[in-house]
């Protein structure tokens, strides 16, 4: 088990904006989403499924069992790292566990919701 793909300490993501969910590939809409960064220093943070009242979801966790299996198999995949974190959702503060990931993208490519 790789300990860096963890974040048990919670952590202060109060200052994201939750509004990622034009654009984005796949789930464009279902998860909210933030960005810090640019180009290939960007992180990519997602989180659970939100009914509008509560995080109910664990697609975060299972998202971590997938890419541990992959790196097992040798798979190029993509890299998440769960995290234990305090964000602003609808103006109100919650303690909730998300993933983030390293900037997928190349450079000058762009993803479109189909």
């Amino acid at each position: 088990m790789r300990s860096y793909d963890i974040v048990q300490k919670e952590q202060d993501l109060t200052a994201l904006e939750w509004g990622e969910r034009v654009n984005s590939s796949g789930t464009a809409g279902t998860y909210l989403k933030a960005r810090t960064g640019q180009g290939a220093r960007a992180i990519y943070y997602k989180l659970p499924r939100y009914n509008g009242i509560e995080f109910d979801g664990h697609e975060c966790i299972n998202e971590l069992v997938a890419a541990r299996l992959m790196r097992l198999l040798e798979i190029d995949h993509l890299e998440y790292r769960l995290i234990h974190a305090r964000v602003v959702v609808d103006g109100r503060e919650r303690e909730v566990w998300l993933n983030s990931s390293k900037n997928f993208r190349k450079s000058r490519e762009r993803k479109l919701s189909l």
